[in-house]
């Protein structure tokens, strides 16, 4: 995808870290919807946002929010530390005006999420 499309179609970028000990308390997921939500109030059209495929948790927890794959590449630039190659990967959401995404916890854990 040419990168000034993806700027285009999803100007806002975000990024979020919750440290490693406060993982698996639903931080990451509150903090998506209170960063979506202001995105919505302020009319952005779109955002995207970077990750790894060694970073599963979040991959999941995107997709369940809505974000699609929009690329993906392969690079051996961390092979040095993990022993692999890693998959960067790019995810984007169309952003519309509609209210809070309503996705739990445990609608994470149990799939539900992936269905809706």
């Amino acid at each position: 995808m040419h990168s000034g499309m993806r700027c285009r179609t999803y100007p806002a970028h975000l990024h979020i870290n919750v440290d490693k000990p406060w993982r698996g308390r639903g931080i990451g997921l509150l903090l998506m919807q209170a960063c979506l939500d202001q995105l919505r109030t302020l009319r952005v059209s779109g955002v995207h946002l970077h990750t790894t495929n060694m970073n599963q948790a979040a991959c999941r927890l995107y997709e369940a929010l809505g974000f699609q794959l929009l690329a993906a590449r392969t690079t051996g630039l961390w092979s040095r530390w993990v022993g692999s190659p890693v998959e960067n990967r790019c995810y984007g959401l169309t952003l519309t005006a509609q209210g809070p995404l309503g996705i739990s916890m445990e609608d994470l854990r149990d799939g539900a999420a992936h269905q809706r």
